[in-house]
């Protein structure tokens, strides 16, 4: 597979490109019209278009840092329960989100505006917006063509002969990124997810399209940001989604977890 990184596929997916040109004609554009706001707490920009797509500049060092992000509406309430450093390696740039009822997932997310959030003491019970942007997908049309091919060889067969394979709703954190595997960025995840919802959006700086996939995944509904080079006639409700993704979410609220007994 042909070597490539996040930031090779990333701006697609919010309907802009990886040419920096462009990327700097678009946040000159912004300032021009009053709609690039920057962040009086530290050296950051941001511009959201009308489409949802967002970009976000990080000012601060040598080396600048962009990320490529979107207003997402999906909610998921959960426990942070650690730092992991994000695609630039900050360490206070992405968290480990687990269910507040058992832990029934260990999910890595980058954390849109982390520069401006103040480290906080772990564990923390929050309230987020979350998506993931593709990084390396395949679309089936429905289940059984998911199943056709991702469980056309079983994983196991059960004590009474029954082929066990994959469901459609499924999640690992890998950390592993296609065509990169030396690299490793804890946000990455290899997930199954039902699609619920399709929206074609379109960047007003760049006339560009991109998709929303609202999806069914196993920490519940996120929404999927996709290029078109993903898409085809036959994505639709119950379309099933496969293949490597970044999570990103916006803490909304945080609270201390309160330990009910005492000692």
């Amino acid at each position: 597979m042909e070597s490539y990184t996040p930031m090779d596929v990333f701006p697609g997916d919010i309907g802009l490109s990886n040419d920096m040109n462009e990327t700097t004609e678009y946040i000159k554009y912004g300032m021009e019209n009053g709609i690039c706001k920057i962040s009086s707490k530290a050296s950051m920009l941001f511009l959201t278009d009308e489409s949802g797509s967002r970009l976000i500049g990080v000012l601060d060092g040598d080396q600048k840092e962009y990320y490529f992000t979107y207003e997402a509406t999906t909610k998921l309430e959960a426990v942070i329960s650690e730092y992991k450093p994000n695609l630039y390696d900050q360490e206070t740039g992405a968290i480990v989100i687990e269910d507040s009822e058992g832990n029934l997932f260990n999910l890595c997310a980058e954390v849109d505006f982390y520069c401006l959030i103040e480290k906080m003491e772990l564990p923390l019970e929050a309230e987020m917006s979350i998506y993931a942007m593709a990084m390396d997908i395949n679309i089936f049309s429905d289940t059984a063509e998911f199943n056709s091919i991702v469980n056309k060889n079983p994983i196991t067969t059960s004590p009474e002969g029954i082929p066990i394979g994959f469901g459609p709703v499924f999640m690992t954190p890998t950390g592993i990124m296609p065509g990169n595997e030396d690299i490793s960025f804890p946000a990455m995840t290899y997930v199954h997810a039902i699609v619920k919802k399709v929206e074609t959006k379109t960047h007003s700086f760049t006339k560009n399209e991109f998709f929303v996939l609202t999806c069914k995944g196993v920490t519940g509904d996120f929404e999927l940001l996709c290029s078109p080079m993903y898409m085809n006639e036959n994505v639709k409700e119950g379309s099933v989604v496969v293949g490597y993704v970044m999570f990103r979410v916006d803490i909304l609220k945080a609270r201390k977890i309160e330990n009910e007994t005492n000692e």
